[in-house]
C-alpha cells in the first residue's frame, strides 16, 4: 500500500446520494480476490477470511467490516481514502496498490469509512464514470453558493479531475463527457454562462452558478446577482452588531458592493442591492441609515440589528 497523504481530516461528511454498491464474496482462495476495480477489504492479514469489493463510496462500513479490516487491495490506477471513524471523519490516508497486513501501517482493525478519490469506473455514471478533459471555459477556479446558503470553490483541472470545497470540507469528483460533473454521488449538468457557468443537478434540479471572481453571483438573488450596486458613503466600510440572540457580526461592505460578514465566528459573503437592500446567504434585509452607522431589517422575519462604527 502506497499512502499518499496523511492528515487529521476533521469535520468532513459528504452526502452519498444512493444506495451503496458492494459484491461481496467469501474467500475461498484468499489470494486471488482483488486486482480489478474498486477496493478489496479482507478481515485478515495477507488477503485472508471474509472479503468483500466495493465500487462506491462507503461512509459507515456495516459491522461486518466496522473496524475489523486487516489487509486491503486497491484497483490498478485508482485511489481510496480511508477514515478511522464514519462519514469519512478522523485519521484518513489515501492509499493506492495493496497491504497485506495493515498494522505496519498502525490501520490494523480502524477503518470504518473509505471513499474512492480518483480513478476507476463509477457503476451507474454516464460515460462509465470517465474523465475527460474539460473545455477551457471551464478548468480553473470557480465560486458560488448552494441554495441553502453554503460557500462552494470547485477547483476544475485540465485532466478532469475536481476539488470541491463545500463549507469547508474537501470533496472530489471529475467532468465527464457531456459537460456534465460529478462529485461524490451528485450529478449535475455544467452550461456555460459569461465567464463562468451554471450547474443544474440532475437528480434535485437545484441550480448553482459559479464564477471566477470569489465574490461572484449567487443563484436565487434578486436579478441573479446583477442588481449589486455601489452603496452610498455612509454604508461602505466595516460595522458591527449584534443579532437578537446575541451573536457578534461584523459587516465590511465595499465600494463595489460586496460584502462580507462575520457571523459568530463563521465567514459568509453577500451584496449590496438597489433599493438599499443587503443579500447575505439566503437573507434579504433592507437598510436604514442610523446616525454613524445603519439598521437592517429582515424581510422574512422582521429582525432589526442596529451597525455602528
Amino acid at each position: 500500500m502506497r499512502v499518499l497523504k496523511l492528515g487529521l481530516l476533521s469535520s468532513i461528511a459528504l452526502v452519498a446520494f444512493g444506495a451503496a454498491f458492494s459484491a461481496e464474496v467469501r474467500a475461498q482462495n484468499e489470494r486471488m480476490l482483488g486486482g480489478g476495480s474498486g477496493i478489496t477489504v479482507f478481515e485478515d492479514r495477507n488477503f485472508r477470511g471474509d472479503a468483500a469489493t466495493y465500487q462506491s463510496n462507503q461512509s459507515n462500513l456495516n459491522s461486518r467490516f466496522n473496524n475489523r479490516i486487516s489487509s486491503i487491495r486497491v484497483g490498478n490506477g485508482e485511489t481510496w481514502q480511508i477514515c478511522d471513524q464514519a462519514n469519512y471523519r478522523g485519521q484518513c490516508v489515501n492509499v493506492t496498490g495493496e497491504e497485506s497486513d495493515l498494522g505496519q501501517n498502525n490501520w490494523d482493525n480502524r477503518i470504518s469509512s473509505m471513499r474512492r478519490v480518483s480513478g476507476g469506473w463509477n457503476p451507474g455514471n454516464p460515460g462509465n464514470g470517465e474523465a475527460v478533459n474539460p473545455p477551457s471555459w471551464a478548468v480553473g477556479t470557480f465560486y458560488g453558493t448552494a441554495s441553502n446558503g453554503t460557500q462552494i470553490t470547485l477547483n476544475i483541472s485540465n485532466n478532469g479531475s475536481i476539488t470541491a470545497n463545500i463549507g469547508g470540507s474537501v470533496n472530489y469528483g471529475w467532468y465527464q463527457r457531456g459537460n456534465m460533473i460529478r462529485v461524490n454521488e451528485a450529478l449535475a449538468r455544467v452550461t456555460r454562462r459569461g465567464d463562468g457557468f451554471a450547474t443544474t443537478r440532475t437528480d434535485t434540479g437545484e441550480r448553482i452558478t459559479y464564477s471566477r471572481d470569489s465574490f461572484g453571483g449567487n443563484p436565487g438573488y434578486p436579478g441573479d446577482s446583477g442588481d449589486q450596486i455601489s452603496p452610498p458613503n455612509w454604508a461602505r466600510g466595516t460595522f458591527r452588531g449584534r443579532a437578537s440572540d446575541g451573536t457578534r457580526i461584523t459587516l465590511t461592505i465595499y465600494d463595489d458592493g460586496r460584502v462580507t460578514a462575520n457571523i459568530g465566528g463563521s465567514l459568509n459573503y453577500g451584496s449590496f442591492l438597489r433599493g438599499n437592500m443587503l443579500r447575505m446567504n439566503e437573507g434579504l434585509a433592507r437598510i436604514s441609515r442610523s446616525g454613524n452607522g445603519f439598521t437592517t431589517t429582515r424581510t422574512d422575519n422582521g429582525e432589526v440589528i442596529f451597525y455602528s462604527r
